[in-house]
């Protein structure tokens, strides 16, 4: 018998109440009844080789979108940003909601983005010239006259081209053309209903993934070398490939997992790269959320946008040269540094910094330091409350420090009745309750703000479950969170999540436990992590499509 591990469903009809309150947080074991030789321990993920993604049909991310569309067209987001509401799953990053569908809502506002963009695109001589690939000193730019379907038919051509990341159809051509002759008085405007096509196009909003049959694998399909660096694009940078990385990419090795991961080396120096670290984590800690932060301003009135910028200021720059090699990713779990102006220390209570921001040493301060001790994640992680929640909180950690999702409460939590105490010790309640409530009140020392406020009563902390741990105020979770293997997982977790834009599954778990095991070998560098990631078998391979 093949050890595997049963899915949460079936498994809880087996479980006891004390093991449901322990949750299921994803442990690969050995089932009961397997025999194991005397005093062995046997390794379920022993010799099984990483699990093969799926090929997907990925939209574009916001990020790769205004990325993609400036560098199409020259015209900036501020032009229509403004128009693309938000994706589904606010919890979730933006790769994950770019590919969980789309409401009414936001396909009418990409619709109004993109006839912005084509208004943009041919707004002055200049931004035609531009957009067309000639000079002013051409005149017109070659649209007008004897030669205006030759010469519109090839800018078509062009723009196709890059839009599509293929050769364009004869079709597509034409499909395009008709609508460009459309507009007989002005074949300017003709362009720009061109672009407002394109850029609503599947075929720009999408990237289709595509493999090929390989020596290496029998069950798998090694992505195309276009594909592969797409995917090595978006993942690094959340951005598509542009021309000089086309170039470059001519002498890697992108059929071999040594090639991937040297070319990979190479794209982590870029600036690009840093970039994306910093929104991930902002997505990730819901850091992003700070700008539409809310408390009642007559019990916080010194919270306005500039303390808010501020508090998200200070949480980043913990991850500053989080891809440098040799940088521990945890240093941002226990830092005893902060980076602050004068407006977050006299939020901590702690001396003017003077001008600007300044990196000061906490060593004196044992409830500051480190991301968990931050006004920043304590703000956000505290839901919209304007007392400390101990709920919120500890389900934040579960969700982004351990990985561990807790069920949503039931729509009539609120009308249960009953205290806060009372309501948790309900049976039907105190399964997940059991799991948050202890980390939140560990939290207890910081308002809704993350301010210090005096708290009656003990405020240790318990992380229960099979990595379980006691801790004291945000520096002391950020230690233990620092050196707990299920927090070690959900880094590998989060970033698998963020770059390839789905969820890890039942399958891939011991792809996830031999990623965390490099993890912890190279010293929790997340830049040791993502070299091995995008060199694995599951980043550089794709499921056969079903017959």
């Amino acid at each position: 018998m093949t050890p595997r591990s049963l899915p949460c469903s079936r498994a809880a009809l087996s479980l006891t109440f004390a093991a449901v309150a322990l949750g299921c947080v994803g442990e690969v074991r050995t089932p009961k009844g397997v025999p194991q030789p005397p005093g062995v321990e046997v390794d379920p993920c022993a010799g099984v080789p990483a699990a093969p993604s799926t090929a997907e049909l990925k939209r574009l991310t916001v990020t790769a979108l205004t990325a993609a569309v400036t560098a199409l067209t020259g015209v900036g987001p501020d032009a229509y940003a403004a128009s693309l509401p938000a994706l589904p799953a606010p919890n979730a990053f933006d790769s994950e909601r770019a590919n969980r569908g789309a409401s009414l809502q936001y396909t009418l506002g990409l619709f109004d983005a993109a006839e912005r963009i084509g208004r943009a695109a041919v707004a002055t001589p200049a931004a035609q010239a531009r957009l067309l690939g000639c000079t002013l000193a051409d005149g017109p730019c070659g649209l007008d006259g004897a030669r205006r379907e030759a010469n519109t038919r090839a800018f078509i051509a062009r723009l196709l081209a890059a839009a599509y990341r293929r050769a364009p159809t004869a079709e597509e051509v034409d499909e395009l053309w008709a609508t460009q002759a459309s507009v007989e008085a002005d074949p300017y405007e003709g362009a720009g209903r061109v672009v407002q096509a394109v850029v609503q196009s599947p075929s720009f909003l999408f990237v289709v993934e595509r493999g090929e049959a390989s020596a290496e694998r029998d069950d798998a399909l090694l992505l195309v070398p276009d594909a592969l660096l797409e995917r090595l694009a978006l993942a690094l940078w959340g951005e598509l490939p542009d021309a000089s990385l086309r170039a470059r990419a001519t002498g890697w090795e992108l059929g071999t997992a040594s090639g991937v991961r040297a070319a990979a080396d190479e794209m982590l120096d870029d600036p690009r790269a840093n970039a994306h670290v910093e929104r991930m984590v902002g997505q990730w800690f819901r850091l992003a959320q700070l700008p539409g932060l809310s408390r009642t301003q007559a019990l916080f009135p010194t919270l306005d946008a500039e303390l808010k910028r501020s508090m998200q200021t200070e949480a980043l720059a913990l991850f500053d040269g989080a891809l440098e090699r040799g940088a521990a990713f945890t240093e941002a779990y226990t830092a005893r540094r902060a980076v602050i102006d004068d407006r977050l220390a006299a939020h901590y209570g702690l001396a003017p910094v003077g001008p600007g921001f300044r990196s000061v040493e906490l060593g004196g301060h044992p409830t500051r330091g480190g991301l968990f001790a931050t006004a920043g994640f304590l703000s956000v992680s505290n839901g919209n409350r304007d007392h400390s929640n101990v709920v919120k909180r500890g389900n934040a950690v579960r969700q982004l420090v351990l990985c561990d999702d807790v069920p949503p409460a039931p729509p009539n939590a609120e009308a249960m009745g009953g205290g806060e105490g009372d309501l948790h010790a309900r049976p039907d309640c105190a399964a997940c309750h059991v799991r948050m409530d202890p980390i939140g009140k560990g939290l207890e020392g910081y308002d809704a703000v993350g301010a210090e406020q005096a708290h009656a009563g003990p405020t240790l902390g318990r992380v229960v479950g099979r990595d379980g741990f006691e801790f004291s105020a945000g520096p002391g979770l950020g230690a233990e969170a620092a050196r707990s293997s299920q927090a070690h997982a959900c880094v590998v977790k989060q970033v698998w999540r963020w770059s390839m834009g789905v969820r890890d599954t039942d399958a891939q778990r011991c792809s996830v436990e031999g990623l965390r095991a490099t993890f912890v070998a190279q010293g929790l560098s997340l830049r040791a992590l993502v070299l091995a990631f995008v060199a694995s078998d599951t980043f550089r391979f794709v499921l056969p499509e079903s017959p």
